[in-house]
Order: C-alpha cells, then sequence, then structure tokens
C-alpha cells in the first residue's frame, strides 16, 4: 500500500516512443532554482529554455544558443504584462539565469 502523502504524476501527453521529437529538455539547474523564482520570472526562464534548447540547428543538429524574443512573443508567450516581464527580465540578468545581448552581440548590463 502507498503512504497517502505519497503521489506519483504523469504528464497527460506523456508519449515515450516519441521523447526526442517535439520536447524541449530542460536543464536540472532550472528546477533547482524554481523555489527562488517568482513565477514571471520562471515562466520567462522556462520560455528562453524553449526558444533556445528546445530548437534544434537542422543544418548542424545542434541547439541553438541563443535566440531573439521580442517583447510581444514574451507576452504571448508567458501570459503576463510588459511592467511584470520587464521586472523579471532585470532580476534574471542581475542572478546571471539570462545573458541579453545587443543587436552586435555585445553583452548588456542590463536588459
Amino acid at each position: 500500500m502507498v503512504p497517502s502523502s505519497t503521489k506519483s504524476f504523469r504528464s497527460k501527453r506523456h508519449d515515450s516512443r516519441s521523447a526526442s521529437r517535439g520536447h524541449t529538455f530542460v536543464p536540472n539547474w532550472l528546477f533547482d532554482e524554481m523555489p527562488t523564482l517568482k513565477d514571471t520570472e520562471f515562466r520567462l526562464l522556462l520560455l528562453a529554455v524553449r526558444q533556445t534548447r528546445g530548437w534544434q540547428d537542422a543544418r548542424t543538429g545542434g541547439r541553438k544558443e541563443r535566440d531573439w524574443i521580442t517583447r510581444s512573443q514574451r507576452i504571448a508567450k508567458t501570459g503576463r504584462n510588459s511592467a511584470a516581464l520587464s521586472r523579471a527580465l532585470e532580476v534574471l540578468v542581475q542572478r546571471e539565469l539570462i545573458e541579453v545581448r545587443g543587436s552586435k552581440g555585445q553583452l548588456l548590463p542590463s536588459p
């Protein structure tokens, strides 16, 4: 008998036959950071992982290292408003969980 405090979870969209197709592999460190992040910060961090590591380059087979994610994409894909996303991005940059680069590839100290 399983103790009442023990629960087993499985994604409703789980399909072990397609484990390498249509999935984004999320790094373990992200789950370690989860308790320290606010909801919008976590959503934005997941979006960054999805928009980079979730895409495979057809030419090289490698994963994307960076991506341009517009303000409107961030709003649409996280369900959060612009002000909340701006604050979350600032926190993630300060904590060095996300890098923000300019149009010429230079690392920006703040978003």
